[in-house]
């Protein structure tokens, strides 16, 4: 077959029309007789032999197991993708951002069969995050083998930005399955430990819209808030102060009092930040928050925004009016700022907003967090190794600095920046003002830099403040209550199938003659199961570990991808999450006695 033949079939195959014109590609006969090519001067393999240049780094790939997938960031004209083919069982992904490139590669190299067999799956182009989720679903990193064709990284950037952007998007996943996994059960329980607090709470889109005459200061906690703090104290009347939660004993300490805390993270070290406060300002919290930090505030105070766990969608049913909703990039820093956008300021300064670890410090000196750790150091842990775990904790990662040069980071807070800037040029062009007065701190492109007494302007008109309150609670707590009741009935019958089925999962894998019985009751059991639809969505929430592990071989590499051993997991984690939900939903039914007439339902909830 002729190399254009053979060019248009496979093109055919992938979908894509010819006609690629920049980088130019230049082919030319190396001396084993196979054609090598050049693109802007760089040769992309060897003059002597490409073919056994290509083989011996196909055999040097890290590859541990057969069912690891490959991923090459260009492979020239795609002798090292044939070697891998040959030498491995494995599949492929070929990333190919140089359309010519993949021209001239698919006329000399033939893997028709492997792109019908769907073993080989070629992108022609910079991938978006949408084709990388289809590409890596159901896939942890240790699974994922980067195969890098250095002679492509050194001829043209875009395949190093091309390997930049799949590592950041693995990482991002990463944060994000650990951060799901973490505190699935911690979200569920502080839900519905929530729940006496929330019924009398108010929602946050109360909040919206009132404060478009304001210029907002939303202060985050990293390390050069401690220095630019004392600015702040002299101008606060001029504007509308939105603290998280970790910056609160900071700026108490310099005498400012906010006019709104933020606070959503789950963790019980969280009820710190705010056991000392006694401030006027209002609470904004996610249901999820650690049940703990709304003790501290009368409920006319706190102000509930709606939350994606299943638990907390569930409470929902039951809630006299909308919470309204506060977008979310991963930190509560993110949660403030669309705050102030909701409410309507058009002039938002930032304070505090490192997204970097400035001066080699995590959080900002004054930070209650900080002070744990002082009480908690000995001759074994001083709280320099603590702050240097938190340090060390992630890869390092850089971002460019506002004052110049770069400052260290993390995945974890580079999803941050990233966020931050994406929202950025989509508040600019809606005409707000951005503002970044942080004395330190990674750039954030869009923002203007400027002291913060230029930034703020004139004294407010007046001071800021929340809308009053109306008579009804936002939660119908006695349907609430009433409807558990019901619920925990279904999670007794909901379990004890759970139970039947992992049993019936666990002979099955046995394999022996009564094989086929176990798997015809255990499809009985299933659709049994399927009748407790709203039991379901309670419950999965508390078990994202156990589902990430299935779907994403997430924390347990070693795990095996056979069904049956996946379905008494499932099974396992299905009645545990019962069983949890049962006790902690007893405890709330008990704290109601007065709503709580029939107590046979709960005997034994703990």
């Amino acid at each position: 077959m002729s190399s254009d033949a053979l060019l248009a079939e496979q093109l055919e195959l992938l979908g894509i029309s010819s006609g690629f014109k920049s980088p130019e590609v230049e082919l030319e006969s190396a001396r084993s007789g196979v054609l090598t090519a050049k693109i802007s001067g760089r040769y992309l393999h060897s003059r002597h032999d490409p073919q056994r240049e290509a083989r011996r780094q196909a055999e040097g790939l890290p590859v541990d197991a057969p069912t690891q997938l490959l991923v090459f960031f260009g492979a020239g004209l795609g002798y090292g993708v044939v070697e891998a083919l040959q030498l491995y069982r494995n599949p492929i992904v070929w990333l190919e951002p140089a359309g010519a490139v993949l021209e001239a590669a698919l006329s000399q190299v033939d893997v028709r069969s492997h792109l019908r067999s769907g073993r080989l799956v070629i992108v022609p182009e910079m991938p978006s995050d949408e084709t990388l989720e289809k590409l890596f679903q159901g896939r942890a990193n240790a699974d994922i083998v980067f195969a890098l064709h250095r002679a492509s990284i050194n001829a043209n950037e875009a395949y190093e930005l091309l390997a930049r952007r799949c590592e950041h998007y693995l990482n991002r996943k990463g944060v994000n399955l650990a951060t799901l996994s973490r505190f699935d059960r911690v979200w569920a329980h502080n839900v519905l430990r929530n729940v006496p607090r929330l019924a009398g709470a108010r929602p946050v889109a109360e909040l919206f819209g009132s404060a478009p005459r304001y210029t907002a200061v939303v202060c985050g906690a990293g390390p050069s808030l401690a220095v630019d703090v004392d600015a702040l104290a002299g101008l606060q009347d001029r504007a509308l102060v939105i603290a998280v939660d970790t910056a609160v004993a900071v700026l108490t300490g310099a005498g400012i009092d906010p006019d709104i805390i933020v606070s959503v993270d789950p963790q019980p070290v969280n009820y710190y930040y705010l056991e000392s406060y006694r401030g006027t300002a209002c609470l904004v919290v996610d249901p999820t928050t650690c049940y703990l930090s709304l003790r501290s505030f009368p409920a006319a105070k706190v102000f509930v925004a709606e939350s994606p766990v299943p638990i907390a969608k569930y409470l929902e049913q039951f809630a006299t009016r909308p919470p309204g909703q506060v977008a979310f990039g991963g930190s509560v820093s993110t949660n403030a700022y669309d705050l102030a956008v909701q409410m309507g300021c058009r002039k938002i300064v930032l304070l505090g907003q490192d997204l970097a670890f400035t001066g080699g410090m995590a959080h900002a000196r004054g930070a209650v967090l900080e002070g744990r750790i002082l009480l908690r150091e000995e001759r074994t842990f001083r709280h320099e190794l603590h702050n240097y775990r938190q340090l060390s904790a992630l890869p390092v990662r850089y971002l460019p600095s506002r004052s110049g040069g770069r400052l260290p980071t993390n995945d974890k807070l580079a999803i941050f920046h990233s966020w931050f800037e994406r929202r950025f040029a989509t508040d600019i062009a809606s005409g707000i003002a951005l503002y970044n007065c942080g004395s330190e701190g990674a750039f954030l492109a869009g923002t203007k830099l400027s002291s913060l007494k230029e930034a703020l302007g004139p004294q407010q008109p007046e001071p800021w403040r929340a809308p009053p309150p109306l008579a009804e609670p936002l939660l119908n707590l006695e349907s609430l209550l009433a409807d558990l009741r019901e619920q925990l009935v279904a999670f007794d019958a909901f379990e004890e199938l759970s139970g039947r089925a992992a049993e019936q999962a666990r002979a099955a894998m046995q394999n022996g003659p009564g094989m086929s019985q176990n798997l015809q009751e255990l499809d009985r059991i299933d659709e049994r199961l399927r009748e407790f639809q709203s039991t379901s969505r309670i419950i999965s929430g508390a078990m994202q570990r156990t589902i990430f592990g299935i779907t994403e071989r997430f924390g347990d590499r070693n795990a095996t991808g056979d069904a049956l051993d996946q379905s008494v997991r499932l099974y396992e984690a299905l009645a545990e999450s019962c069983r949890l939900h049962r006790s902690w939903i007893g405890r709330l039914i008990r704290s109601r006695p007065h709503l709580s007439p029939q107590t046979s339902v709960i005997g034994g909830c703990d």
